[in-house]
């Protein structure tokens, strides 16, 4: 019987290197690190994505119709016009002063800090993307502002707290009115028993609680208390921020599967509508919110739509007469 001859040490190594590769390690890069935080975020963004597959394709992929572009080249064209009026009917009178205001500011402030730690702590940074989220920040810095003009008596910090004033205020009533208006009811008629109990349990969080409920009476308590009367410039910062937002939902979210409010979609000649409404609940609130604060300053009631409408039509007029010097 013939004997193969041994191989060398060096040819035995390597043959049992290609026939035994070495396990592949992992890229240094830390977005690669598969820990438990990546994974669970991971594996909630694609839970969301699979839920919004139940959505009808032609809401969720397709081109966008014209009329979108219309809505955001015009609303984009409206604000730049009108910058120069918000700009000159901006406050003149500083925020009301007090001990215990100074103290609500402060406690708001850390509150709403802490909410928001405790949403990134159990959901991630996902949820912040949500309306609902960015009028919480918004509300969180305008406690932030508040406070620390009325403690530093900074003017950066006032006019900051000034733009963020009423867009806080009518993103979170309109948060608060819709879900539980709209939303929360059609969840409990749509869904079986189970479900229902799941749903109400997830209600009662304590996250939920605050930013679905709690964040109306802390923004109205700090609006009545420390703003003096809307100007022209708050509807138009609240226009602002409305216009970013939808411009983020479908420049940023929409395309990567995120329908979080598939009524926003662009794919239907009926989003003119939707956004167009949207605009007049801004102006809605923005009547209520000023006969509230005029009937808290002691001045009687008002026809605060009256003064609303003709504030927007002298704005609108004034802007669009810059038109021939642009």
């Amino acid at each position: 019987k013939a004997v193969r001859p041994a191989l060398p040490h060096h040819m035995t190594q390597s043959c049992t290197q290609r026939s035994n590769p070495a396990p592949a390690t992992a890229p240094s890069d830390s977005k690669f690190d598969p820990s438990p935080k990546n994974a669970s975020e991971a594996a909630v963004s694609a839970r969301w994505l699979a839920f919004f597959e139940r959505y009808p394709k032609r809401l969720r992929i397709g081109p966008w119709s014209p009329l979108a572009y219309v809505f955001l080249i015009g609303v984009c064209g409206i604000l730049v016009f009108t910058a120069p009026i918000a700009i000159t009917s901006l406050p003149t009178e500083s925020l009301r002063e007090s001990g215990s205001l100074t103290a609500i500011r402060v406690v708001g402030a850390l509150h709403c800090y802490f909410v928001l730690y405790r949403m990134v702590v159990a959901s991630g940074w996902f949820p912040l993307a949500s309306y609902t989220m960015w009028s919480w920040t918004l509300l969180t810095l305008r406690f932030t502002f508040t406070s620390l003009f009325s403690l530093t008596g900074f003017r950066w910090a006032f006019w900051a707290s000034v733009a963020v004033r009423f867009p806080a205020l009518v993103g979170n009533v309109i948060t608060v009115t819709l879900w539980w208006a709209v939303i929360f009811p059609v969840i409990l008629a749509v869904v079986d028993s189970k479900k229902r109990a799941g749903f109400l349990q997830f209600n009662r969080s304590f996250l939920l609680v605050n930013v679905h409920l709690l964040n109306l009476p802390l923004v109205a308590t700090e609006f009545l208390w420390s703003s003096n009367a809307l100007t022209f410039s708050d509807l138009w910062a609240a226009f602002l921020v409305a216009f970013i937002y939808i411009s983020f939902y479908l420049a940023v979210l929409d395309p990567r599967g995120f329908h979080l409010y598939i009524i926003l979609t662009p794919r239907t000649h009926a989003c003119i509508l939707v956004y167009t409404l949207m605009l007049g609940l801004y102006c809605l609130v923005y009547a209520g919110a000023g006969a509230a604060l005029q009937q808290a300053a002691g001045t009687g009631p008002v026809n605060a739509w009256s003064d609303m409408t003709s504030t927007v039509s002298f704005a609108l007029t004034r802007g669009f007469s810059f038109l021939p010097l642009m």
